[in-house]
Order: C-alpha cells, then sequence, then structure tokens
C-alpha cells in the first residue's frame, strides 16, 4: 500500500496537547495533569517538529536546549526527546525523516556541537549516529529539595505454576507457548525466563505433548491471576 508523503512543519504553541496524547499513545503512559504542565513549560516548540494526517497529529521530535559536561568543558546540547509516532503511521519512514531533519537543523543553526538522548529504544537510533556515552549516571542533589513517593502496597506473593495436561490452566499455556517455540529446540520468554523441555519436531505432535509450561501466578488477597505463559514471546508496544 501505497501511502502519501506527510509533509513535517515545525510545532506551534497550540500542537502541546496532542503532542501529550501522541507521547501518551506511544509509550504507554499516562501524564497526570501535574506532569503535563511540568512538561507544558519545559516544551519548546520553536523546536519541535511535527507531522499530521489531516487534522491529526501523527509524530512528533523535539529538542531541549540543554548543557553537556564533557571532558574538559561545559558544551551547549541538544537534548532530543518527545520522538514518537502513532501506531497506525509506523512503518512508513516518519520517525527517519524527522531525526534526519531534526540532525540537519542542529548541525546547519551551529550552536550545539553535540544531541544527545535518553534511548527507550536503543536499536532504533545507532543508524542516525547515536551511540553509547555512559553505562551509569551520578546525581547530586539536595535531600531537603527533595519527597520520595509513598511506597505502593505490597500484597501477596508469587508462585511458580507448572500445570497438568488435562488441567483448566495447560490449554492457554501450551497454546501461547506452543505456538512460538521452533521446532526441536528449547524456547526462551521476553520475559526472562527459559523453558526447560523441547517442543516435539513433528507438526503432527499436539501442543499437549508439552515443552514449556511454566509460567508465573501471582496469588492475592482478591485471587490468583495468572501471568503470561514462559515463552509466550508477549512483548509491550513500543514508540517509533
Amino acid at each position: 500500500m501505497t501511502h502519501p508523503l506527510l509533509p513535517i512543519r515545525v510545532a506551534r504553541p497550540g500542537d502541546f496537547d496532542e503532542v501529550a496524547r501522541l507521547v501518551e499513545v506511544a509509550f504507554h503512559a499516562t501524564l497526570g495533569e501535574e506532569v503535563r504542565e511540568a512538561e507544558r513549560g519545559l516544551w519548546e516548540p520553536e523546536r519541535g517538529l511535527v507531522v499530521r494526517d489531516g487534522p491529526d497529529l501523527v509524530a512528533h521530535a523535539t529538542a531541549g536546549t540543554r548543557e553537556l559536561t564533557v571532558p574538559g568543558a561545559v558544551v551547549p546540547a541538544a537534548h532530543v526527546t518527545g520522538v514518537a509516532v502513532l501506531p497506525t503511521h509506523r512503518r512508513r519512514g516518519l520517525l527517519t525523516r524527522l531525526m534526519r531533519r531534526q540532525l540537519r537543523e542542529i548541525r546547519d543553526a551551529g550552536r550545539e556541537p553535540v544531541a544527545v538522548l535518553w534511548a527507550s529504544e536503543g536499536r532504533i537510533y545507532p543508524r542516525f549516529g547515536y551511540g553509547l556515552a555512559a553505562q551509569q549516571l551520578t546525581v547530586e542533589c539536595a535531600t531537603a529539595e527533595l519527597r520520595l513517593p509513598a511506597p505502593a502496597p505490597v500484597e501477596g506473593r508469587l508462585r511458580l505454576d507448572r500445570p497438568a495436561p488435562g488441567s483448566p490452566s495447560w490449554p492457554g499455556c501450551t497454546t501461547g507457548c506452543a505456538s512460538t517455540a521452533p521446532a526441536g529446540r528449547a524456547g526462551t520468554s521476553g520475559g526472562g525466563g527459559t523453558c526447560s523441555t523441547t517442543r516435539p519436531a513433528s507438526a503432527a505432535a499436539p501442543p499437549s505433548a508439552g515443552w514449556c509450561c511454566t509460567r508465573v501466578r501471582a496469588v492475592t488477597s482478591t485471587g490468583t491471576r495468572c501471568g503470561v505463559p514462559v515463552g509466550s514471546g508477549t512483548r509491550p508496544g513500543r514508540a517509533g
């Protein structure tokens, strides 16, 4: 399917609420009113780039005007942030066009010798010249100016669930696991667990032949909730 080439333009102050909603969708987050208003004060619309499809804002990237300490100096730096594309408009080259234009404008302006970012998707940015700058961060601050959030209530416990063939838990486990593991190989999960048995290589072997039937079950006072079966391949969404 061929999509029209959507134009990129510089953001305007009135775009902020739509940009905030776009970021919420792309990063699976909800900005509270306090955070939203704080971000509104930090956002620099003249540095933002947006893409619209008709009335809808579908992609955005911006940079903050900041400084960066490097060996021997403190230099101006473009702090790239808010890079997001709606799921409905991905794989159309919008991210690539936004990033290339942004870097070109930073270079042409001649004020900032470096652009930096916190990468939520580290595999995206190396193709634009970004690389790992540090593996740790030290922050010094006056503790009198900080307030830690109240701890979340801790409830219940985790139990490893190993359902037996024929049990009520078995179909959901085997359906997810058996559909993702390559035949004849042990599967691994996206959540850090591993499958300790091997899926039968025979295509005729039913999922209940069993190669991966372990998942985490959360037990709380309100009941038992099953997690995603280990090896199911379920991944969270990601921002473009």
